[in-house]
């Protein structure tokens, strides 16, 4: 089991946002894409041809992480 997938359960854990903390849910999101981000390198296996398939995913993955983190979604709350 890799390092990140152990971690995994205590990062939700800790970016469980207690109701009406907006902000914390937007923290908490904008860390689960960076710490994607990070692990995008991991991804590009292999040789040669297989190789750079695998670059193209990663670098179509990176498009849509950044362009996450750059128009994040609006944030809903519930009227009371």
């Amino acid at each position: 089991m890799s390092c990140a997938r152990a971690l995994a359960p205590l990062v939700l854990v800790a970016c469980a946002a207690p109701a009406g903390h907006p902000q914390a849910r937007d923290h908490c999101e904008r860390h689960a894409v960076t710490t994607q981000l990070a692990g995008l390198p991991m991804e590009i296996k292999g040789f040669g041809h297989v190789k750079e398939a695998n670059y193209d995913k990663a670098k179509d993955r990176q498009r849509a992480l950044l362009e996450e983190l750059d128009n994040p979604a609006p944030i809903r709350v519930a009227a009371e």
